[in-house]
């Protein structure tokens, strides 16, 4: 049976078809499903039910990513050293625990980093770079900060669960500008009294139109409205 994602593929090619998600091409020999798969890739589609193979992380050979950490531990360019072929930030069981990839070269070329986290000042992290070079240590704090420097940040409304898009939450400065009261405002938009008074007091939001200033005095649970 030729699964549906191969109808439209080479038929008898010499070599599978499949390209991996570094968007390099397996040259297997293609041996299943009308000579388009490899065998490799043709058990990893079985396994999981016949999906497309496309897009797969690359097989590496037994060692050779550790091979090429080690390699990045003791690097001398200053371009950027990217493990390919992962969709999300890469991982490797290293001295029996499995850590982040830049972790692990860090570990080959200073030792153990402790509790402090493992930075990059290229901000190419998630993409995999992993040149000790481009490491660097710090600490939780410090780890916000490179995030928001490499805009990672999700806030606002593209947090999971947010109930407040950010012209809401002009609005409701408006309305407090306006005299409403912060109880108020609340039950306009249907969040706590609290919630609002973090956003006059700059403890939510801020980031929004920064420098905006609302009055941190307005009543947090008198109720009513002003029109």
């Amino acid at each position: 049976m030729i699964m549906d994602w191969a109808r439209g593929a080479d038929v008898a090619s010499p070599t599978c078809v499949v390209v991996y998600g570094d968007g390099v091409k397996c040259t297997s020999p293609a041996v299943r499903i009308n000579n388009t798969l490899c065998w490799n890739c043709y058990r990893w589609s079985h396994r999981r039910g016949g999906v497309d193979p496309n897009g797969r992380r690359r097989f590496r050979p037994k060692g050779a990513l550790l091979a090429f950490l080690q390699s990045a531990a003791h690097a001398t360019t200053d371009e950027c050293i990217i493990v390919t072929g992962y969709s999300e930030r890469p991982k490797i069981e290293y001295q029996g625990t499995m850590m982040w990839c830049s972790r692990a070269v860090w570990f080959m070329a200073h030792g153990n980093p402790g509790r402090l986290w493992v930075l990059h000042t290229c901000h190419r992290g998630d993409e995999g770079c992993v040149n000790i070079r481009h490491l660097y240590l710090g600490d939780s704090k410090r780890n916000v900060v490179d995030r928001d420097d490499a805009g990672r940040t999700v806030r606002g409304e593209d947090q999971r669960g947010a109930r407040l898009t950010e012209d809401d939450v002009r609005k409701i400065r408006e309305l407090l500008a306006d005299d409403w009261t912060q109880t108020a405002a609340a039950k306009e938009f249907g969040v706590s009294p609290r919630t609002v008074s973090d956003i006059a007091r700059g403890r939510r939001w801020a980031w929004l139109d920064a420098g905006h200033a609302a009055s941190p005095t307005q009543d947090v649970t008198t109720a009513g409205t002003t029109s």
